[in-house]
């Protein structure tokens, strides 16, 4: 019965693995995932103890024993104003999305389908392989699913031009599903662990509607572009832990993600079509002949950079003390291929580098309180002048939680342990003020100075099961 019901619990495992609609990592950038990562500052690389481990360092799966089920739930909260320099919220006449009409883009604060607000739950899953299959040495397998409330970013994309002001790390970049799948082995006993896995980008139709062609008799014959999508990106680790685990050192790599749609499509029209369309008179006779017209277009969004890891964790008796730092290789994003006709250059995004620390310390044998600190800087240069408006900021991010393991009081799983977690997370954003004076866009043709300002709250509980 048992082997049964571990086989089951693989079977759904590898059906989230490769049957979900999944985006790559949105809210693992700006918040963290899992509640007990959060709340130690993201310092989790060299920590790697739950299901977040698949994220932050896969070598770390293979540090224990059994099978563990988390069910978890963020809510984010940004409180970001972005106004003209006499206080209004700033609003961009010009294109909204992909052959949109000239109209009033709103505050961009407002610009996402529910606001910056974003409800987010989560689900983990740890299966231990060796009590379904004899394997040589140790391995675990987790998956890290995040399916925010959300779910209209699961079906149409808000591809904002570079010169409409847009943020990079909230709104639709984290409303959006993360998708991270690992497995670790253990391969010299209580010392050295390593471990790979993928983040998964979704996979569905793409399409494109080319607006306003129309043949001789007015009607629309655009062709539309349709094709199916899927992508997987790579992320791997080390874990070595000697003094018998008092000191941990965790190495991880994340390759770079982001969503990409190539186009091409075509559409005819008719000289009396367009006659008619621009006209609105009608022609008592035929005009024959038209135009044939060829578009090549792509969209690329949700970028996540590159990133290397490194982390060391200390145990001191009660306390853990965890320190960590990434690299993001933000300079290798660039202007899409269709982009790059109208705007000159390059973003100019510069590498960085986050630090962070984590502290946990034991409130008794089965409690603890976790604190920590990350400091994240902007990879965006300073917008004055330029055409781009890309929205982003230095951020200084407090977090605190309470951990807390109990017996489980109703036997859902026999022998089983209930861990509790519940964390809040305040991130304090530097204002900024960006100077527009004569610039000009090519969506945004009279652009406007504005300011950046406010903070940011997620505050989320968690409850594990493992047996």
């Amino acid at each position: 019965m048992k082997r049964r019901f571990h086989t089951i619990l693989l079977g759904m495992l590898l059906v989230i693995c490769f049957a979900v609609p999944a985006f790559g990592s949105g809210i693992s950038d700006t918040h963290g995932i899992s509640m007990r990562a959060i709340a130690l500052g993201g310092a989790f690389t060299a920590v790697a103890d739950n299901y977040a481990a698949a994220y932050y360092n896969p070598a770390g799966l293979a540090q224990g024993t059994g099978n563990v089920i988390t069910i978890e739930y963020l809510h984010i909260a940004p409180n970001i104003d972005v106004e003209t320099l006499d206080g209004q919220d700033l609003t961009t006449p010009g294109l909204s999305g992909l052959g949109g009409q000239n109209e009033t883009r709103n505050d961009p604060t407002e610009a996402s389908y529910d606001g910056l607000e974003v409800p987010a739950p989560f689900v983990g899953i740890i299966l231990d392989i060796n009590e379904i299959v004899p394997t040589p040495v140790p391995v675990r397998v987790g998956v890290a699913l995040s399916f925010p409330e959300h779910f209209e970013v699961c079906y149409a994309i808000s591809s904002y031009a570079p010169d409409q002001p847009h943020f990079i790390r909230f709104g639709d970049d984290i409303n959006r599903v993360t998708l991270a799948v690992g497995a670790g082995a253990e391969l010299i006993d209580n010392l050295l662990y390593v471990g790979g896995g993928i983040q998964a980008m979704t996979y569905g139709n793409g399409s494109a509607y080319p607006q306003q062609e129309a043949n001789a008799q007015g009607e629309d014959v655009s062709n539309t572009y349709e094709a199916s999508l899927f992508r997987v990106d790579p992320l791997a680790g080390i874990l070595i832990t000697p003094l018998d685990g008092k000191v941990k050192v965790g190495l991880s790599w994340r390759d770079e993600e982001f969503f990409q749609i190539p186009m091409e499509t075509s559409a005819s029209q008719g000289f009396q079509g367009i006659i008619n369309q621009y006209t609105g008179l009608p022609l008592p006779v035929e005009i024959p002949g038209g135009l044939d017209i060829n578009l090549a277009l792509d969209i690329e969004c949700f970028y996540t950079p590159e990133e290397y890891s490194l982390g060391f964790a200390f145990d001191i008796g009660k306390a853990l003390v965890s320190l960590e730092a990434n690299k993001q290789l933000w300079s290798n994003y660039d202007f899409s291929t269709s982009q790059k006709v109208y705007y000159e250059g390059s973003p100019d995004f510069k590498d960085t580098i986050n630090y962070r620390a984590g502290v946990e310390y034991m409130l008794g044998e089965t409690s603890s309180l976790m604190v920590g600190y990350c400091y994240q800087p902007t990879p965006v240069p300073d917008q004055s002048g330029r055409v781009t408006n890309y929205l982003d900021m230095d951020k200084k991010i407090f977090s605190i939680g309470l951990n807390k393991t109990i017996d489980d009081p109703i036997n859902i799983v026999k022998d089983g342990k209930i861990n509790l977690v519940g964390t809040f997370q305040y991130l304090r954003l530097d204002d900024y003020t960006v100077y527009k004076d004569g610039v000009s866009g090519p969506t945004w043709e009279e652009q406007e100075s504005y300011r950046v300002e406010g903070d940011a709250y997620a505050g989320g509980i968690a409850i594990n099961i493992a047996w």
